[in-house]
């Protein structure tokens, strides 16, 4: 009888522990912000905003990295040569794939975009600061 007891006994400590909670304090603080890269790039007739993306880089040390990387970018050119069709400026969202430098907080970049129509790549050298 007393092992039946026991069992039992065990058996509702299981049950019941899957419905005890830890007690635990509310964190009541909430953070809000930005981190990542904001840049500039540009050349002859041409300028690029650019957002820090996705990135591959060998650190140095701690204040030096070099490495790749992708940068979303709001691309304005009024270059004669890259003008569409209809003979107008360039203002759309481009993807420029760069090399960088990482120096403490500023970022230089090389961004390279390409156009299908004529099949052309157009560097841009810009500098950037990180956004801890």
């Amino acid at each position: 009888m007393r092992k039946i007891g026991t069992g039992i006994f065990v058996v509702w400590l299981f049950q019941i522990s899957s419905h005890l909670k830890a007690q635990t304090t509310p964190d009541g603080s909430f953070e809000a912000g930005f981190k990542g890269m904001a840049a500039i790039s540009f050349t002859s007739q041409t300028v690029a905003i650019n957002i820090g993306g996705p990135h591959l880089d060998y650190r140095i040390n701690k204040d030096l990295a070099i490495g790749v990387g992708a940068f979303p970018s709001l691309f304005f050119s009024s270059l004669p040569s890259l003008k569409g069709d209809l003979g107008k400026n360039i203002f759309e969202p481009k993807l420029g794939l760069s090399p960088r430098l990482d120096f403490k907080n500023i970022v230089l970049i090389a961004p390279v975009y390409h156009f299908s129509s004529p099949d052309r790549w157009l560097w841009t050298f810009g500098i950037g600061i990180k956004i801890p």
